[in-house]
């Protein structure tokens, strides 16, 4: 096949992430005896909208309880029959790299006889989060009515790594306590019977309250608070290893992943090595979340959007004989006109899934800023699977503090999915908040290839 001048144009246009939409119904339905069981208590059941909060307010303002889809890890064919361990994390963009690994460290201690149900709490509609220290203090208290008032419940902060098997959490017996922590005021790591916790913390309740108030109604009646084992929940300095059984990065300062350096002045972490060797061997193994097999909830809907953007005026292009390609793909949210002008295949993001796709030289992709934020991971491993030369990217920026929130953001994605595939070149074409294209290129694979020198 003769070699292909081919022509490559990015053109930038800034695209705003949308927002998580969270489905308004059960993510497993309650059956008709737990719905009777609902009604004989006067608890709601989830996704009602009867009202949520004290006798008297106003019902036309009551906050519908979201349903939230987990992120499941299934038993092995042939299990026993046992209740799924369901946790809920409280979580936030900015904290992506710490929620990454916290999946990571419980895919490394979870007993695969058993079924596990992660619910991500970000972002939840219906908050008022004036004082919130995080952006997600007062999720967990809506756990009893996310949960659908039923069952058990794990409750995890994001800054916390397992070391031991989290389905024993779940299993400690609670005697008459509806709430196990370590104190009535630590609820950073919680087993939860959502039943009893219901009547206390109710949904509009947790929308609405203080933490400090939320606490301190829950330790108003004896014996509804238990205290939690201590080896679930060690603080920083407090972790002994063989014997703690999670590690919680309580010390903002000092979190190894260092989230936010616009705020904090970081310092090294005395068990920081515990994080970043998780994370080292998360890279190495490729693992995210989401993968092209069970993408994000909100990804097909992404796609149709993704599709529909608006077609954007040709350009001047420019010559691409540097790159050597003699295949070319576009993919994401080119015009019509833009991928007819370059006579090759245009696939549309959600075709990254299919495993039958053919290699290309060079891949070229743009609009990828407004899929959901965590698919991005598996789409740019898709990019780079696909394209056996060079992988090009044209972005815009997402929110601050998410994964995309800067060139730099982008860039150390694209750094790390690179890692595994180190024939491979790639280009990052960027806009600024100051409306500067900055361009990041990684083409050592091109200047090395053949046994050529360096430069």
């Amino acid at each position: 096949m003769p070699r292909a001048r081919m022509i490559l144009e990015f053109i930038l246009q800034a695209f705003k992430v949308p927002s998580v939409e969270y489905a308004m119904n059960t993510v497993e339905p309650i059956n008709k005896t737990q719905q009777k069981r609902h009604q004989a208590q006067d608890l709601p059941s989830r996704g009602s909208s009867r009202s949520l909060s004290d006798p008297g307010h106003d019902r036309s303002e009551e906050p519908v309880v979201p349903g939230i889809i987990p992120v499941v890890l299934e038993a092995r064919p042939g299990a026993p029959e046992v209740p799924a361990v369901r946790i809920f994390l409280g979580t936030q963009p900015e904290q992506h790299r710490a929620e990454r690994i916290f999946f990571y460290s419980l895919l490394k201690v979870r007993d695969p006889q058993r079924r596990y149900e992660v619910f991500r709490m970000s972002d939840l509609p219906g908050f008022d989060r004036q004082g919130w220290r995080t952006g997600f203090t007062n999720y967990r208290f809506a756990i009893p009515y996310l949960a659908g008032c039923q069952g058990r419940a794990i409750y995890n902060d994001v800054d916390q790594i397992f070391t031991a098997d989290p389905a024993e959490l779940f299993d400690l017996p609670m005697g008459e306590h509806a709430y196990l922590a370590l104190s009535p005021q630590d609820t950073a790591v919680m087993l939860i019977d959502c039943a009893q916790m219901a009547r206390c913390w109710t949904f509009a309740k947790a929308c609405r309250k203080s933490k400090k108030s939320l606490c301190a109604e829950a330790a108003a009646e004896p014996g509804r608070w238990g205290a939690l084992d201590p080896r679930w929940h060690a603080r920083d300095l407090e972790y002994r290893h063989g014997e703690s059984k999670l590690l919680h990065y309580t010390a903002l300062h000092l979190q190894p992943w260092r989230p936010t350096p616009e705020q904090y002045s970081y310092n090294i972490n005395p068990f920081a090595e515990h994080f970043l060797n998780l994370e080292q061997s998360a890279d190495a193994e490729g693992y995210e979340i989401y993968t092209a097999a069970a993408p994000s909830p909100d990804f097909a809907r992404a796609c149709e959007d993704l599709a529909q953007a608006p077609a954007t005026p040709a350009e001047v292009c420019r010559q691409a004989r540097e790159l050597g390609a003699a295949s070319l793909a576009l993919v994401g949210a080119w015009s019509e006109a833009e991928a007819g002008a370059a006579a090759v295949p245009h696939w549309r993001v959600e075709a990254l899934r299919d495993d039958d796709l053919p290699p290309q030289e060079a891949i070229a992709a743009r609009g990828l800023e407004r899929l959901p934020l965590e698919d991005l991971p598996w789409v740019v491993d898709r990019l780079f699977r696909l394209g056996r030369r060079w992988v090009l990217v044209s972005a815009a920026l997402g929110p601050e503090g998410s994964l995309i929130g800067s060139p730099s953001g982008w860039r150390a994605l694209l750094r790390r999915v690179a890692q595994r595939y180190p024939d491979r070149c790639w280009q990052l074409d960027c806009e600024d908040r100051q409306g500067r294209t900055q361009r990041y290129r990684a083409d050592f694979a091109q200047r090395t290839r053949g046994g050529s020198e360096l430069p």
